[in-house]
C-alpha cells in the first residue's frame, strides 16, 4: 500500500495513481472532518425543571427565587399558570437586580422566554390585584437556544 501511495505522489497523472491518491486524501482529510462536524455538542441545559405553587391572597404578593447556572447556549423558559379570569402583575428580576421582564395585568397561560441568561439568582415577583385568592403555579426550565 505504501508503494502505491509513493507512486501516486511521484506520478499523479497516471489514472491508477490518481485514484489511489484520491482515496488516501479522502480518508485522511474528509473523514476526520465529517467526524468532527457531526459530533454532538454538549450543553448544560439539562437541569430538571423547578416547580413552584402558591395560593396568593387578594391584594397580596409572593416572590419566588431560582438559580441559573447554565451556559451561553441556554435560555430560561418560565411558564406561569393560574385561573384565566384572574389578573396578576408579574416581574422577573435578573441577578444584577434589573428587571428582565415585567408584565402588568396579564392573564393566565402566558409563557416568558428569554435568552440573555446570566448566571446567578433570579427573582420572580407576583402580585394579585384581585379581591379573591389565586392559585398560582410556576414552572422554570432551561432549554437550548
Amino acid at each position: 500500500m505504501l508503494k502505491e501511495i509513493r507512486a501516486a505522489v511521484n506520478n499523479p497523472l497516471d489514472f491508477k495513481n490518481f485514484f489511489v491518491f484520491f482515496i488516501v486524501l479522502y480518508l485522511l482529510i474528509f473523514t476526520p472532518y465529517l467526524m468532527i462536524t457531526t459530533l454532538p455538542t454538549t450543553n448544560n441545559c439539562k437541569s430538571s425543571p423547578m416547580r413552584f405553587s402558591e395560593n396568593i391572597a387578594g391584594g397580596d404578593g409572593k416572590t419566588f427565587e431560582f438559580s441559573f447556572n447554565g451556559d451561553d447556549f441556554c435560555r430560561i423558559l418560565i411558564s406561569p399558570r393560574w385561573e384565566q379570569a384572574k389578573k396578576l402583575s408579574f416581574w422577573l428580576y435578573k441577578p444584577d437586580k434589573s428587571i428582565e421582564a415585567g408584565h402588568e395585568q396579564i392573564s393566565g397561560d402566558k409563557g416568558l422566554n428569554f435568552t440573555g441568561s446570566q448566571r446567578g439568582v433570579y427573582r420572580i415577583s407576583v402580585h394579585n390585584s384581585e379581591d379573591s385568592n389565586v392559585n398560582f403555579q410556576l414552572l422554570v426550565s432551561t432549554v437550548p437556544k
